[in-house]
């Protein structure tokens, strides 16, 4: 599961070069689209610069 804690979220938009494309940009703000092709891989986390983005298993 993947979850954005929208208090922390700057809105860089970094995270929406998931390689995966679990995020997306809705209506100006990243939203979990798609998150059954999320394969864990804490891309978005690790490029999260604020710690926005949790991942089980990050």
């Amino acid at each position: 599961m993947i979850w954005i804690d929208y208090e922390l979220c700057t809105n860089c938009k970094r995270c929406l070069s998931c390689p995966y494309g679990v995020l997306e940009d809705s209506n100006d703000e990243v939203v979990v689209a798609n998150p059954e092709r999320c394969m864990r891989c804490c891309y978005c986390v690790q490029v999260c610069g604020v710690g926005a983005i949790r991942v089980d298993g990050c």
